[in-house]
């Protein structure tokens, strides 16, 4: 072989060896999206159960207070 086609097929190599390597990184943040999504979802939920809570400690302590008060006077 000579020179000039030894120096065009490793070009071609190194051209499909890097679409090999953008296609991986495609991939591989595709998956990470999909994952940072679903973590999104699962904080929000967890956001919301926290403010279920929060609501029925407030009408609690609020009934707390309304009782105590009826004893006192």
């Amino acid at each position: 072989m000579s020179d000039t086609q030894l120096l065009t097929l490793s070009a071609q190599l190194v051209a499909a060896l890097f679409g090999i390597l953008i296609m991986l990184l495609g991939w591989l943040g595709s998956k990470l999206y999909s994952k940072l999504e679903s973590m999104s979802d699962a904080f929000n939920e967890i956001k919301r159960e926290i403010q279920k809570i929060d609501n029925r400690v407030t009408r609690l302590e609020e009934r707390c207070r309304y009782e105590h008060d009826a004893r006192v006077q």
